[in-house]
């Protein structure tokens, strides 16, 4: 595969990734349509993740590192750190059993069909809100155990084909009632921890004509958090919402039609 090809996704990546759309799912879309083999796609795309990760941890650098010396003082008041190790283990407990069972059974199809029901619950969502002209006023420190949970179940279901991860949990915290800023923010946080576990499946030999898109997918990632959290700054929340609606919807409707 050529290198300039593999630069041209590692934008793509770093793009995608945080925005509420399966960024594999695009990845792999554009290697197909070039006739490139789905397995091969499917490498290219787990690679890719590893610079957004990287672009995650280094944007909320602070706050992981945090997070660790916390977690080293056994010091649990951090509500950072105490969302990242329940979300990340019950995650895994839904994902597994979601991954062996549904797996083969669920396509491509029919987890983007999930995601437009996703986005169109999302719209209503933000339409209620605009309509009530109610203010959302959760942030960050009001996240309650039942918040954790319903994330870690959205969470785990992004590991069926189709459906975004950063779409779905981000999708949750808006239902939730929290800002946009920290809807993104916690979605964000977790993104690069999921990256990470999932790189024992990246068992092909690296090479070294992934360098240069892994750097590229990491400066263009942080490039990208940044231009989301500003774009969650300057709309209200409901029109946030309605925003990364019309994303979903929109990314959904294109990978149903390219699966059918």
């Amino acid at each position: 595969m050529r290198e300039w090809l593999l630069v041209l996704l590692g934008i793509v990546q770093g793009v995608a990734e945080w925005l509420p759309v399966s960024s594999s799912g695009i990845v792999m879309l554009i290697l197909v349509l070039l006739e490139i083999s789905p397995q091969v796609a499917y490498d290219v795309a787990l690679y890719l993740h590893l610079g957004t990760a990287v672009a995650g941890f280094v944007y909320y650098r602070k706050i992981f590192y945090r997070s660790v010396v916390d977690l080293v003082r056994a010091d649990f008041t951090n509500i950072y750190l105490k969302f990242l190790l329940v979300t990340t283990a019950l995650s895994i407990i839904v994902a597994l059993p979601t991954y062996i069972v549904f797996r083969g059974v669920v396509s491509r199809l029919e987890g983007s069909v999930l995601m437009l029901f996703i986005g169109l619950l999302l719209l209503v969502v933000a339409i209620l809100l605009r309509v009530s002209g109610k203010s959302t006023t959760r942030r960050v420190e009001d996240i309650e155990f039942r918040d954790m949970i319903l994330y870690s179940l959205a969470q785990g279901l992004s590991v069926l084909p189709g459906v975004s991860r950063s779409g779905i949990t981000l999708a949750v915290m808006l239902i939730l009632g929290f800002s946009s800023e920290d809807s993104l923010t916690v979605s964000f946080l977790t993104a690069p921890i999921v990256s990470l576990l999932t790189a024992p499946l990246m068992y092909r030999e690296f090479e070294p004509v992934y360098v240069a898109p892994l750097i590229v997918s990491t400066v263009v990632g942080i490039v990208t958090i940044g231009m989301m959290l500003r774009l969650a700054r300057v709309f209200e929340t409901d029109i946030f919402t309605i925003i990364v609606a019309l994303m979903i919807l929109s990314a959904s409707i294109v990978l149903t039609l390219s699966s059918l």
